[in-house]
């Protein structure tokens, strides 16, 4: 019977686990990737009252940086808009975006008692992040394993089924299974597969949504990791889920979710070199470094007041613009708009996505896929002077381009 030693590798279902190498008895001193990107998608059948409504389809990417040397990662998840049909040949409306954080040393908060729980609380609460969804799964333990042994482990998911930003927080416990080599795609990958049932009473998260009053469900895991290397190859979630809220219908899903990983490379941002730098600054266009990648600010775009046209006059600018993102051909583009905070809430993000799905139109009539292109307007929620003054609104009013590490 073959052997694998594993480390204990404490996944949110996006980061790699430490694997050694087949009967092997020295086991790898545990590895974590500096950054990583994360995908997850999901196909599920929705029930209202038990009743089939349709179809939800979702894709969920995350952008995740180590915080120096610490096992500490924080950074954004992205929820794309909900669609019924495949839109990779078009850009992708961001419906909302979240920053995330999570310690891998101890993904899932620990149980305490009364005494230590009041001193722990207030510094969880701080750093309590919502992504990713699936804390502390899988867990591998630092041991030699054999084809088809098993062990359980705690791990914590959390949901919103509704995909409106109430999130609860659900601790579970899985109980895995090694199930031995094979090859996928091409890669040695070692099997694992998991199970575990959600049993949640509202009330239990006190931070989490206060309408859901309860979950059940089961969850059924398939685990695909690299043989050398012990990155995550796929983890494929099958899924069957009800949840009861105290008004309202019960939601259920029956389905699947799909999360891939890939490695994220910093950023060469020479890849703008410095004659590229020049004619953007000539332009006006801000170059900056951001946690998430380099991200080019377009301050000087004008359009119409209170609409999503632009002036005559932007195609010199645009062009430049088309020109840097030519440099960088295969990573993929945030855009987001900003407007200044005059008027009602909902007009100023209706009005900065109409103005980033502007930019986008202009840039992919330029030569720059449509499917590069993810984007979100933020209206006037993050301003970067007053909106007291003319020139304080007019520096609030831009759109932002970020390429993603």
């Amino acid at each position: 019977m073959s052997t694998v030693v594993l480390l204990i590798a404490l996944l949110a279902g996006s980061v790699a686990a430490p694997v050694a190498a087949q009967d092997s008895g020295a086991p790898r001193r545990l590895w974590y990737p500096e950054r990583y990107e994360t995908v997850t998608r999901y196909n599920l059948r929705r029930y209202e009252d038990n009743r089939y409504s349709g179809l939800s389809f979702r894709e969920v990417r995350g952008v995740m940086r180590r915080i120096g040397s610490s096992f500490e990662y924080e950074g954004r998840y992205y929820v794309l808009e909900e669609t019924l049909r495949d839109m990779r040949q078009a850009a992708r409306r961001v419906n909302q975006s979240y920053s995330a954080w999570i310690d891998f040393d101890d993904p899932v908060p620990h149980e305490s008692d009364e005494d230590s729980e009041a001193a722990a609380q207030p510094e969880r609460s701080e750093r309590r992040s919502s992504f990713p969804l699936y804390r502390g799964i899988p867990a591998i333990p630092q041991r030699v394993l054999s084809v088809g042994e098993s062990w359980e482990a705690r791990g914590e998911v959390v949901i919103d089924p509704l995909w409106q930003g109430r999130f609860t927080h659900v601790p579970v416990y899985v109980r895995y299974r090694f199930e031995g080599n094979e090859v996928y795609q091409g890669r040695d990958v070692l099997r694992i597969s998991g199970r575990y049932a959600v049993r949640y009473s509202g009330g239990l998260d006190q931070a989490g949504d206060p309408e859901l009053a309860a979950v059940s469900g089961s969850h059924e895991l398939t685990i695909l990791l690299d043989a050398a290397s012990g990155e995550l190859v796929l983890l494929r979630d099958m899924i069957e889920q009800q949840h009861r809220y105290h008004n309202g219908p019960a939601i259920g899903f029956r389905g699947f979710s799909l999360t891939w990983n890939s490695r994220s490379a910093p950023l060469d941002t020479q890849r703008i070199d410095a004659q590229t730098r020049r004619t953007l600054e000539q332009e006006r266009i801000a170059v900056s470094e951001s946690s998430a990648g380099l991200t080019l600010t377009l301050s000087d775009i004008l359009f119409v007041a209170d609409e999503a046209a632009m002036l005559p006059g932007q195609a010199q600018t645009l062009d430049a613009l088309a020109y840097a993102l030519q440099a960088v051909p295969h990573a993929s583009l945030l855009v987001v708009g900003h407007t200044a905070d005059i008027g009602l809430t909902e007009n100023q993000y209706r009005l900065s996505v109409e103005r980033a799905e502007a930019v986008i139109a202009e840039l992919t009539a330029r030569g720059i896929a449509a499917e590069r292109f993810i984007y979100e307007g933020r209206g006037g929620s993050e301003p970067l002077a007053g909106n007291t003054t003319a020139a304080g609104r007019a520096q609030n009013r831009r759109v932002e381009i970020t390429i993603l590490e």
